[in-house]
C-alpha cells in the first residue's frame, strides 16, 4: 500500500465516522450537534478533494484525469 493509498483509506474511514456522526445527531434532532457533524464531514470532503480533485484541475475549472 502507497503512502496515497494510506491516506484515500484514512480519507474513507474519516467519512465513514463522520457521516455516523451526522446520522446521530439528526436522529436526536439535535440541530447544534447536526450543524457540528456536518461542518466537521464538509472538512473531510474538503481534505480528501484537495488532495485528489484539486491537482486536476486546470485553471479554466476543468478537470483533466490522471493518466
Amino acid at each position: 500500500m502507497t503512502a496515497s493509498d494510506t491516506d484515500w483509506a484514512r480519507f474513507a474511514r474519516d467519512l465513514t465516522r463522520e457521516s455516523l456522526a451526522v446520522k446521530t445527531a439528526t436522529a436526536k434532532r439535535d440541530a447544534d450537534g447536526m450543524f457540528k457533524a456536518g461542518a466537521d464531514f464538509y472538512q473531510v470532503c474538503t481534505d480528501c478533494h484537495e488532495k485528489y480533485y484539486g491537482p486536476f484541475l486546470k485553471p479554466d475549472g476543468t478537470f483533466v484525469p490522471p493518466n
